[in-house]
């Protein structure tokens, strides 16, 4: 608290006092976007005006936007103007009220707009808080065109894929909210840190988590084109591909293959095609049962990833003469099924006693001959 339990008061008064001149200085900001916007409705190069504001005064489109709106709603919200320059509300506040205010008094099937009725519950609210309170409070006022709202949204709603030169895969979309909803409550659950030592960020934590509901706990039908060579890892054998994607690594290829619905390609080494037919290296549905309710979930040391999010591992390859019997499999989660095979981690100990997770030397150790 410092010296006389002065300073931490202190302090914050200065922040508060802060807060309220950049409030201040953003409602003014605010009248003369909305003056800006009123006068040049397009400017020489056909660009609106939020988008002018965006470039020339380094903030986003949803800033310049929002601006714009609340300077057009400032005489509309005198009470809430005043109850922001007292500390009693935010800029924030203002502006979810403005959006609802400009929403309900433009729509012709609206029962009106009252500031007083918001005023109450932003003052009692935090920002969270009051953006569901003003979405509740446009439901409540006017039904229809909120319904309408949904509709344009879910016809709104896109996914774009762009696939790269190299084979990776660019996602850009939209969701409406509540698909945008849906999705997120499936990914936070499989976007947690799984222990202390998953360094994974955020972004990474819900590209695996969109994969592993991609996958739905279900092997994959997996048709690769490629030489026995290359599946046992001979030195010069030519890289295996995909059908819907790009050449992969032998280790890669590795662990599709550990637990899939195979179907062979095998080629000469001219590439021509000398058999097509179904490999009998899947895991049974019987053993999957029994690997479910042995493991219940990853084998991996300190994971807890239930048995539907996994994958069967064979300890030993069946490429390298490896049985697909219930003593040679385990269930491993995509990312730790991942490690073990690309990742360069090894998995020592058995099915009965556990596991214990050795890690890949540093690259600076993995050229020193053995002691």
């Amino acid at each position: 608290m410092g010296v006389g339990g002065n300073t931490y008061e202190r302090d914050l008064d200065e922040l508060r006092s802060l807060r309220r001149a950049a409030d201040a200085a953003e409602l003014a900001f605010a009248v003369k976007a909305a003056a800006f916007a009123s006068k040049y409705h397009q400017d020489p190069l056909d660009l609106s005006p939020a988008t002018v504001l965006k470039h020339e005064c380094r903030m986003s489109f949803t800033s310049a936007s929002r601006a714009i709106v609340v300077g057009e709603q400032f005489e509309r919200l005198p009470m809430s103007v005043e109850a922001m320059a007292e500390g009693e509300i935010g800029f924030s506040h203002l502006a979810l009220m403005a959006y609802t205010a400009r929403t309900l008094t433009e729509s012709k099937t609206s029962s009106g707009f009252c500031e007083l009725d918001l005023l109450r519950k932003a003052k009692r609210s935090s920002v969270v808080a009051m953006q569901r309170a003003c979405a509740l409070y446009r439901q409540q006022m006017d039904p229809e065109a909120c319904l309408q709202q949904e509709r344009e949204g879910v016809e709104s709603r896109f996914l774009e894929l762009r696939t790269e030169d190299d084979g990776g895969v660019w996602l850009r979309g939209w969701l409406e909210n509540e698909a945008g909803v849906i999705v997120k409550s499936a990914l936070e659950p499989l976007s947690q840190r799984q222990g202390e030592a998953d360094e994974r960020q955020l972004g990474r934590r819900q590209a695996d988590a969109l994969v592993e509901i991609a996958s739905g706990g279900a092997r994959p039908h997996v048709q690769i084109s490629g030489t026995v060579e290359a599946l046992a890892q001979v030195a010069g054998a030519p890289a295996a591909e995909l059908e819907l994607g790009m050449p992969i690594s032998a280790e890669a290829l590795r662990r599709q293959t550990c637990d899939c619905s195979l179907t062979r390609v095998l080629l000469s080494s001219d590439s021509l095609v000398i058999d097509v037919g179904r490999a009998k290296r899947t895991i049974a549905p019987a053993q999957r049962a029994a690997l479910l309710k042995r493991d219940a979930g990853c084998r991996f040391p300190g994971c807890e990833r239930p048995g539907r999010y996994c994958e069967g591992h064979h300890l030993r390859h069946w490429a390298r003469g490896g049985g697909t019997v219930l003593d040679n499999l385990v269930l491993l989660c995509r990312r730790h099924h991942f490690l073990v095979h690309e990742g360069g981690w090894e998995l020592q100990g058995d099915v009965g006693a556990g596991f214990v997770a050795i890690p890949p030397k540093p690259y600076w150790l993995s050229d020193l001959p053995a002691a």
